[in-house]
């Protein structure tokens, strides 16, 4: 995503802030106090929202991708998997304490289920995991980004970077986790997340 997309989706940010340098050129005419005690907490208040906007931009304004086919080994965020259907999966953990609802992690992948057993959060760093477009751990962000196209975001995440793509229709992030220092934008982790439930 380029600088200009990043101005253009800004516009009205632009516009409150010329409508308060506005306002304080016109309180300069009455008074040289109150301009310079309203145009330094503008200026301000407007440099610090920029940069959260540029630093956070990506992530919170990706454009929307069709996420509705994508899934690792056939399942996929949305669907309905019982208990008994998790058994195939062998013996599990639990995390207490979390946000999480009904977060099992088994030997190759965690998952999450609301109440009505519907998956909301699946994750893996597992090689033997693979995307419905045949993405797996140990594939590079080239080639993600061929294949899911150019309406990617990067976000940092515990020394981590995530390259991700949103689907704004139904609510999924399909996030891939590289270690900087260790891997050169090799995947090293997949996750599909329901960001309404989080």
């Amino acid at each position: 995503m380029s600088f200009i997309h990043i101005l253009s989706d800004m516009k009205s940010f632009l516009l409150i802030f010329l409508g308060l340098f506005s306002c304080a050129l016109i309180l300069n005419r009455v008074n040289k106090k109150v301009f310079i005690i309203f145009l330094l907490p503008s200026i301000l208040f407007s440099t610090v929202i920029t940069l959260l906007i540029l630093l956070d931009y990506q992530y919170h304004f990706a454009r929307h991708t069709d996420l509705s086919k994508v899934s690792l080994n056939g399942i996929h965020v949305g669907m309905k998997i019982t208990d008994s259907e998790l058994e195939k999966y062998g013996e599990y953990s639990t995390l207490e304490g979390s946000y999480y609802n009904d977060l099992k992690r088994y030997n190759n992948f965690s998952i999450d289920r609301d109440d009505q057993a519907i998956i909301r959060y699946l994750s893996t760093n597992s090689e033997d995991f693979v995307t419905d477009q045949d993405i797996r751990v140990g594939d590079h962000f080239k080639k993600v980004k061929s294949v899911y196209g150019p309406n990617y975001y990067y976000r940092d995440e515990q020394s981590m970077t995530v390259l991700g793509y949103r689907d704004r229709k139904r609510g999924i992030s399909l996030e891939f986790y590289s270690i900087d220092y260790f891997s050169k934008e090799e995947i090293t982790a997949i996750k599909m997340i329901d960001y309404r439930h989080y």
